[in-house]
């Protein structure tokens, strides 16, 4: 489940942030990717 919105997420930030505010997307991007993975680890 974590990984279905870990992808919906990404998917809304690439198409919302990218083109509006490219510093803002790359923060929250690579944020998202790192709590992704503590996710998947305390499962």
């Amino acid at each position: 489940m974590a990984r279905h919105v870990s992808a919906s997420l990404k998917s809304f930030l690439k198409l919302v942030l990218r083109k509006r505010d490219p510093s803002l997307f790359g923060l929250l991007y690579n944020k998202a990717n790192i709590i992704i993975i503590l996710i998947l680890l305390c499962i």
